[in-house]
Order: C-alpha cells, then sequence, then structure tokens
C-alpha cells in the first residue's frame, strides 16, 4: 500500500532499515560535484582493490554525511542560543 505524506510516497508495511527509490530534482552544479565526488570514491575503490561503488550507493554516502553535517550544525546553533 502506498500513501502520501507531505512531499513523500510512503510504502507501508516495510522492514526496518529498508531501502526506498527517490526520485528527486537538482541543481546541475550540485550534480556536476556529485559526479567529482563519485569518481573519487571509485577510483579509490580501485586502488585499494575494492568493488567499484554504484551510484546509489555514493547517494547514501553523500546523504548520510549531509545528515550527520545538518545535525552537528543545528545542535551547535542551538546551544549558542
Amino acid at each position: 500500500m502506498v500513501t502520501k505524506n507531505n512531499d513523500f510516497d510512503i510504502q507501508l508495511d516495510r522492514p526496518p532499515n529498508s531501502k526506498i527509490r527517490l526520485n528527486a530534482t537538482i541543481c546541475i552544479k550540485i550534480l556536476d560535484e556529485m559526479k567529482i565526488i563519485h569518481a573519487a570514491e571509485v577510483q579509490d575503490a580501485k586502488e585499494h582493490d575494492r568493488a567499484e561503488p554504484d551510484w546509489s550507493n555514493t547517494v547514501e554516502m553523500l546523504l548520510r554525511k549531509g545528515v550527520k553535517i545538518y545535525k552537528a550544525v543545528t545542535k551547535k546553533n542551538e546551544s549558542r542560543t
């Protein structure tokens, strides 16, 4: 069953920590930066004899790091007030 919640379509009855598919529109400058980061991750994987990450892994890594930084900045700003 799919239900609408604000801007997200949410698939109900999903196990915890399952993956969902996102569809987003981003600025071309952000995409260019993501391409550079993805290429660096692929190069790093080759240099360390690891499997090359696919785009999904790169995007998830960037989202996780972005969320972590966002929370840290928000917490820091809250402690100032």
